[in-house]
């Protein structure tokens, strides 16, 4: 089992900041980036690996496809079940946190942009912090 960690915005200075913040607190040893949700759904359908779990910094509003449409469609996906989204806001964090609530893949809701704050809290989950390991992931 491999954590393979995406990030869909398409601002380019937010993708840049992200980046390094993800890149330094350790959640990600490699971070692939797109500008849209098809984007990121394409790759998925083509790269999709029955051993890998997806961490996927998810922006909301974005051209092409955004956050929701995405989570609309991954949950269709055969691998829907080990994608894991935080949904990433700049606006609304309490409509937002409601319309997560829709979606299982939805793990967190945090306003943008991503800080080292936001990475140890995915890092101390425990799904997360197994698949980062590489150990066997065993609940809570």
């Amino acid at each position: 089992m491999a954590l393979k960690v995406l990030l869909a915005d398409d601002d380019n200075i937010a993708v840049f900041l992200q980046k390094i913040i993800i890149l330094e607190s350790r959640l990600a040893d490699d971070l692939v980036t797109f500008t849209n949700g098809q984007e990121m759904i394409d790759f998925l359908d083509k790269e999709e690996n029955p051993e890998d779990f997806y961490l996927i910094f998810l922006d909301i509003n974005m051209p092409v496809m955004g956050g929701i449409e995405f989570l609309e469609v991954i949950g269709a996906k055969p691998y829907a079940n080990r994608v894991l989204v935080a949904l990433v806001s700049s606006y609304s964090m309490i409509k937002d946190h409601e319309i997560a609530t829709k979606y299982p893949q939805v793990i967190t809701v945090y306003e943008k942009p991503v800080t080292t704050e936001t990475c140890n809290i995915l890092l101390n989950l425990p799904l997360i912090r197994s698949l980062v390991s590489g150990s066997t992931f065993e609940g809570n």
